[in-house]
């Protein structure tokens, strides 16, 4: 749970600290609709996050004005508020081949890794990627995957679990898709933009457990509906709601520990799981320099 903080700074109580974020507004409303006994605070750099139990456990629930690229710097304030155990981002995405995958509107797509196209290279109309594959959080994967076919039997709905390309540009385009997921040679089970900019993030803050949970709701072919958004947006809470309605969450490793402090340079110094780490001398694999897009991450 987050309390008060007049200073811009956020004690934790003991207990493991799960942050959803959504993107648009039916990502929100659906999330909304399924936490309980909900709290609103807003802090001192206009982040404003609803708290409440979702499921067995408490919640907190962060929602970006912003999507895509234009989305890292509120998700980056946000996780440096919240300081979250655990990062889930539950709401939209593109499917993949729908004859290949047998995918169809409002399946649910779960991440085993996130492939970062933003870094590719286009060789003459053929795609060199360049980008890092990234694993979702082990813990939260083997939670989602292994109760995932219980939940498509309660409530007779699809999912998919494997790989999602994530990249800041918009797919709309159904030749510039089927370029894209030839290129992966139509492993991937989907598309979304805001998971690698903010699994950078996390991997920065030495947040290990994350995860991309998001229902179909185009297949990236031009044909968006805002009711296939509902749709697609409802039944990821629902398989998320799901899995944090029964035990086994608290095996989560807790990143964060109560202690505080500043070191000589002014940077926020935190304790994570015993070690002193100053988040401006960490340096993460997934960018240069803590800088992603023109968002610097100083904590």
């Amino acid at each position: 749970m987050v309390l008060n903080n007049t200073r811009g700074r956020v004690s934790k109580l003991k207990e493991r600290t799960f942050l959803f974020i959504t993107f648009n507004e039916n990502e929100r409303t659906a999330f909304l609709k399924k936490l309980d006994n909900q709290k609103e605070e807003t802090f001192h750099n206009g982040v404003v996050v609803t708290n409440g139990k979702f499921g067995k456990y408490d919640a907190v629930h962060f929602h970006s004005p912003y999507q895509g690229n234009e989305s890292q710097m509120p998700v980056m304030n946000a996780i440096q508020i919240i300081k979250p155990d655990a990062v889930i981002l539950v709401g939209i995405a593109c499917g993949a081949n729908v004859e290949k995958r047998n995918q169809h509107i409002g399946d649910v797509l779960v991440s085993k890794n996130v492939i970062d196209y933003d870094f590719h290279k286009d060789n003459n109309g053929k795609i060199e990627q360049r980008g890092i594959t990234v694993p979702s959080g082990n813990t939260l994967y083997s939670l989602f995957s292994q109760r995932a076919f219980k939940w498509k039997e309660k409530y007779n709905l699809a999912y998919h679990c494997g790989d999602i390309i994530s990249s800041t540009v918009l797919l709309n385009n159904p030749e510039k898709k089927k370029e894209i997921f030839d290129a992966f040679n139509g492993n991937p089970k989907g598309y979304e933009m805001e998971g690698i900019s903010t699994v950078r993030i996390c991997r920065d803050a030495n947040i290990q457990e994350w995860i991309i949970v998001k229902g179909i709701s185009d297949f990236g072919d031009g044909n968006k509906r805002d009711n296939y958004q509902v749709i697609a947006s409802e039944n990821a809470v629902s398989l998320c709601h799901y899995v944090f309605s029964q035990e086994g969450l608290d095996s989560v490793p807790k990143v964060w520990e109560s202690s505080e402090n500043n070191d000589a340079s002014g940077s926020v110094v935190h304790q994570v799981n015993g070690d002193i780490l100053s988040e401006n001398a960490k340096k993460t694999d997934l960018g240069k320099n803590n800088t992603f897009g023109n968002v610097t991450i100083n904590f």
